[in-house]
């Protein structure tokens, strides 16, 4: 008895509850109204879930790009070399500078033969010079004589289209030899400029990848000798440049506008200059092809020798 009374005394309490908070004007708040749709608005994607796993450092000299990739930090000057590692950029040396007063100490090389597009002339076969009765022989491309201002000096160079090269046989040369190139590239788009590397010189009948190179990505390169390391100084797209290279034995030195850039054991021999003692400028090989650049020569001059140090940074064009 006692209990039937307890439950209908609970009963009664919750049906007046019920039509207190039910009825017209209850202050009833129903949880169903936080729901978006409910009140007319547009739901909220829930946010991904987090990743436990930490954010790892890009390393020495390397940002974050927006895709999440690790890039050289350009914005401060750093490239990626050949070795994939970031360096600092050296400012090229003012090609047009006046050379060092102690240059006029030291002795210059003995010239082998010198290629002045000044005084060049076309034929359909090959480039010939009135300073000498050695010729270079034209490759498949476009190629014309036209002027262009070089430190200043209006001068006749010989423009060229990507892959128009030039062939030397260099069948006088030793095996110890430099080659000094005043010339530009042009960096600017995929029609005149491909990939990152663009080939100056070639010493195996264009039949290997080795040799040299300028190097890097966007509207500046480096020079290189194809598998080493590239320099330091940049040469921008169209931006002229006088890059010597030297042999010394089983030793290879570069240099851009009189400034060493490398120095480098060559165990492999692929400086070596094979039996034709041909040397191609500006033309890839087909064993990695296509690795070059439309642009304009205006002096190739090739020793009988290696150059010293001193020899190169105070070499005259």
């Amino acid at each position: 008895m006692r209990k039937s009374w307890f439950i209908t005394v609970i009963l009664v309490l919750v049906t007046v509850w019920g039509f207190q908070n039910c009825a017209p004007g209850a202050n009833f708040t129903e949880s169903a109204s936080t729901d978006p749709e409910a009140q007319g608005e547009t739901p909220t994607p829930p946010a991904p879930p987090t990743s436990s796993l930490p954010i790892t450092a890009c390393g020495a000299n390397k940002v974050r790009s927006p895709n999440g990739a690790c890039i050289c930090d350009f914005n401060n000057g750093y490239y990626e070399n050949a070795s994939g590692l970031c360096e600092k950029a050296s400012a090229i040396q003012d090609l047009c500078a006046p050379r060092p007063a102690r240059c006029g100490s030291v002795g210059q090389p003995a010239t082998g033969y010198v290629f002045d597009f000044n005084s060049a002339s076309l034929s359909s076969s090959e480039v010939s010079f009135s300073s000498t009765a050695s010729r270079l022989t034209r490759l498949s491309g476009s190629q014309s004589l036209v002027q262009e201002s070089v430190c200043g000096t209006n001068r006749k160079v010989l423009q060229f289209g990507r892959g128009a090269g030039l062939k030397f046989i260099a069948g006088l040369v030793a095996q110890n030899y430099s080659v000094a190139v005043l010339f530009r590239f042009n960096y600017q788009d995929a029609a005149n400029c491909s990939g990152t590397w663009a080939r100056i010189l070639d010493l195996k009948q264009n039949s290997v990848d080795t040799g040299l190179y300028m190097y890097g990505s966007g509207t500046s390169r480096n020079l290189q000798f194809y598998n080493f390391n590239s320099g330091t100084a940049r040469v921008s797209s169209n931006q002229y440049a006088w890059v010597t290279y030297s042999k010394n034995g089983g030793e290879i030195t570069g240099f851009v506008n009189r400034q060493l850039q490398w120095s480098y054991g060559d165990s492999g021999s692929w400086s070596t200059l094979n039996s034709s003692k041909e040397m191609i400028f500006f033309k890839d090989d087909t064993q990695v092809a296509n690795e070059e650049c439309s642009g304009a020569v205006a002096k190739i001059v090739v020793f009988n020798q290696a150059l010293s140090k001193d020899q190169a940074e105070c070499l005259a064009f």
